[in-house]
């Protein structure tokens, strides 16, 4: 029987981006990866990429935080970090 694996840090970098996500000031992505292990900007390069591209997120060093137009679309931008 197969079964799916998730890492145990996957959810909480999920949750810790999803809450940071939702300040002004956005979410440190080094103090993100200190907590849970993983490094979000190596894990979700590819996610973090086209959402600047699209304009949803700017990341200003390791700060990520959404956009004016980001803000509108929030629920698909952290869609995007869920654990798989």
């Amino acid at each position: 029987e197969a079964h799916l694996s998730i890492h145990p840090s996957r959810p909480a970098l999920f949750e810790t981006l999803m809450m940071g996500l939702r300040l002004a000031e956005g979410v440190d992505l080094e103090s993100a990866a200190r907590r849970t292990g993983i490094d979000p900007q190596e894990k979700f390069a590819t996610v973090i990429a086209r959402h600047v591209a699209e304009g949803l997120v700017v990341l200003d060093g390791t700060r990520l935080r959404l956009t004016t137009r980001g803000i509108d679309l929030a629920s698909y931008v952290t869609r995007s970090f869920l654990p798989t």
